[in-house]
């Protein structure tokens, strides 16, 4: 039996320790997370005003009084539906097909911006954009948003872009397992204005840095996303449509200085829970040696310690399976007040083939 160890109060978040990275994929521009918008006629109106969907944010008119070659609605009308699908292949084909039949006057215009928003999209497809979080490198007690931009463009670009939405989600954990959690949601003005590097290069831009909450906290989560609607790119003395983009979400966990000794094995936890010494402590000892194991599993280790703890489920009596709600709740990261048999549910349905669990 290992000897009873006590620890003393959690430090203040000013000695919070960033646990091991989640690996994370780099976020490409989204495409179809807009809904485009289809003109299901091309016909032009009594006034001679035609308007064509872009699909990027924009609609492409035509404000003269001269109507679209009529010869041309329904290469049109394809080219449209091949944008609404994300479909830029057959598109750039569609585009090009029309230009080879030597359009004149608006007809030709109009080709040649949609021309243009495929252009855009070549150019922002281009682009990998990835969030990353640090401690501020002039603020200890402080974290730091970046959002790194990466291309394989042969020139350098700009972006155009509205604010750029910033959500963060801010969960604490306290020595008892009290979780509490808010989100909050702001708009990043710096980011209407971005170079964009060319390929081998890299640019990263400050978003956000903030102070990390204070008090006596095991762990600060963090968890942020970004999101840009549709704007303009400057390529190659073009300004060509930019589709917005969205950027897969950034985790990252501070842990009190004294749990900081290293990573640990998932296996850890389960030899806590199969020790049967494990039963005998207090409460406030149980849930702090249940944390402390928890929260130091490496972040991307952690699904292995739900799949530990559905395992056991089953064999755990109602007091044995509460006791393990603080782990549980930071474990899914959910800060929902679940009663014992919807942990149950939960639990046994994590242990379903996948196929199985798909099913229900």
């Amino acid at each position: 039996m290992a000897p009873r160890r006590t620890h003393p109060l959690p430090e203040r978040a000013d000695r919070l320790a960033p646990s091991p990275p989640r690996r994370r994929r780099a976020g490409r521009t989204v495409f179809g997370a807009w809904t485009l918008l289809v003109a299901a006629t091309l016909c032009a109106c009594s006034s001679g005003r035609t308007t064509r969907p872009a699909g990027d944010g924009f609609r492409i008119e035509n404000t003269s009084a001269s109507p679209i070659d009529p010869n041309f609605e329904a290469a049109f009308e394809s080219l449209m539906a091949a944008l609404a699908a994300d479909d830029t292949e057959v598109a750039r084909r569609l585009v090009t097909n029309i230009l080879a039949r030597q359009p004149t006057g608006d007809t030709l215009d109009l080709a040649l911006r949609y021309a243009a928003v495929l252009d855009g999209r070549a150019v922002m497809e281009a682009c990998t954009f990835e969030l990353e979080v640090g401690i501020d490198p002039d603020d200890t007690t402080a974290s730091q948003l970046r959002l790194v931009v990466t291309t394989v463009l042969r020139a350098p670009a700009r972006l155009e872009l509205p604010p750029i939405s910033i959500t963060r989600t801010l969960s604490t954990l306290d020595p008892v397992g009290a979780e509490r959690t808010r989100t909050d949601t702001l708009l990043w003005k710096g980011g209407s204005d971005l170079e964009l590097p060319v390929e081998g290069d890299r640019r990263a831009y400050v978003v956000h840095s903030g102070s990390l909450p204070r008090g006596e906290l095991l762990a600060v989560r963090e968890r942020w996303s970004l999101q840009a609607r549709s704007g303009w790119v400057h390529f190659e003395d073009q300004r060509l449509p930019a589709r917005g983009f969205q950027v897969e979400a950034a985790e990252k966990e501070w842990l009190a200085s004294f749990l900081d000794r290293g990573p640990l094995e998932p296996g850890e936890l389960a030899a806590f829970l199969d020790d049967p010494t494990s039963d005998d402590l207090g409460d406030f000892d149980y849930t702090a040696r249940l944390l402390e194991r928890t929260l130091r599993v490496p972040l991307d280790r952690r699904d292995e310690l739900l799949t530990i703890l559905a395992d056991r489920a089953g064999d755990l009596d109602d007091r044995q399976l509460a006791r393990l709600f603080p782990a549980l709740r930071w474990l899914a990261t959910s800060s929902d007040r679940r009663g014992l048999e919807e942990w149950r549910a939960l639990l046994a349905r994590r242990l379903l083939p996948t196929s199985a669990a798909s099913e229900r």
